[in-house]
């Protein structure tokens, strides 16, 4: 049984996944064990604080998986799950654990920025304690005492966490840091010298593409350009593997400076552009991985110019930049590094990178 959605494309996106099946099912059948031992002049209110704090986290959670970089939702995740303990306290007993297993199961399965849970941590036991200390003072008169089972559901939570901590992250975690100790000098020096290369190249299937439109009635020497166009491609796509062990250093970057800057490298005609840019938008990112999104995608869109009276239309406004070109499926392969790699490098960088068909458009959306 695979309990992978297919949308899940990483194991950053694994992880938060993990959190939501962990979560939710044992909240659930939490409550499943509590309905029946519960006053059922509280029932109601119970079921609804109980109900809607899980289905909250769970949610959040969700949009943890499909971007486990956004330190919002993992923000409202983790008030969530607060809410979710305080709510539980006022009722039932020993939430004061759930709390503190979810806070760490968040702390290592998500990626969170310290300041991202920074509010649960100092604050979220305050609720929890306070209803606690309610009880013993006698200001709420129908919580009950723990039982069997409240210990039960304790000890197979810590289990279940502290086995899919081991056998996802812990493990996966140890790999990397052996294969950083073991490749880290080994990669950097690669990837210079792919992108070196790869910049030598890139002005080859320049002078390749302009010699091609030159010499359309010369077939036996245009025959031998697109032999030599091929094997450049096939040299270009061997360099990508090179690249995996980019650099990844953040940095505040313009957007349209670098779409600027790559629409130079590619050296697509003024002419066949139509650029409305806002030049006021910036992000943190590593500015590699962005211009290569960017190459690639304008490299496809100068080859679906060729031979076509289209144009291509670039768009940056808000938080999304919008790329369109004629649709042409007559090309092999890209000379740029694939959209599987772009992909995988937007989603490294919190950005989502999605690809469309309308009409005899293609179109490429990167949102940020």
């Amino acid at each position: 049984m695979n309990l992978k959605p297919k949308y899940i494309k990483s194991d950053d996106q694994w992880d938060a996944f993990l959190c939501l099946i962990l979560f939710a099912p044992m909240c659930f059948l939490v409550i499943l064990y509590e309905k029946d031992i519960i006053a059922q002049d509280l029932l109601g209110l119970y079921l609804t604080l109980k109900l809607g704090t899980t289905i909250v986290t769970g949610f959040f959670l969700y949009l943890a998986s499909r971007n486990p970089y956004n330190q919002f939702y993992i923000f409202m995740a983790s008030m969530g799950a607060v809410a979710y303990a305080g709510a539980s306290e006022y009722f039932s007993p020993l939430y004061h654990y759930a709390y503190i297993m979810s806070m760490l199961g968040f702390a290592i399965l998500l990626r969170p920025k310290l300041m991202t849970l920074l509010p649960a941590i100092f604050l979220g036991s305050i609720p929890v304690l306070y209803f606690q200390h309610a009880k013993e003072i006698g200001l709420i008169t129908h919580g009950r005492e723990p039982a069997i089972v409240d210990y039960i559901f304790i000890s197979l939570e810590f289990t279940v966490i502290i086995f899919a901590i081991f056998e996802g992250f812990s493990k996966r975690r140890r790999r990397e840091i052996h294969y950083r100790e073991r490749f880290s000098l080994l990669g950097e020096d690669l990837n210079t010298f792919a992108h070196n290369i790869k910049s030598m190249l890139s002005s080859q299937f320049i002078i390749n593409q302009n010699l091609q439109q030159g010499v359309e009635s010369n077939e036996c020497v245009k025959d031998l350009l697109k032999v030599q166009e091929e094997n450049l491609e096939d040299v270009h796509e061997y360099l990508n593997n090179f690249n995996l062990l980019a650099k990844s250093d953040l940095e505040e970057v313009n957007v349209s400076e670098c779409v600027n800057r790559a629409l130079k490298l590619v050296n697509i005609p003024c002419e066949s552009v139509q650029s409305f840019l806002d030049d006021n938008i910036s992000i943190s990112l590593v500015r590699q991985d962005f211009e290569s999104i960017l190459i690639n995608t304008f490299s496809n869109g100068k080859k679906a110019l060729r031979g076509s009276n289209g144009e291509m239309k670039v768009t940056l406004r808000e938080n999304k930049l919008e790329i369109s070109f004629p649709f042409s499926a007559t090309y092999k392969t890209s000379s740029g590094i694939g959209e599987s790699i772009s992909r995988k490098l937007a989603l490294k960088n919190n950005l989502s990178f999605d690809t469309d068909i309308d009409g005899d458009k293609y179109q490429t959306i990167i949102t940020m």
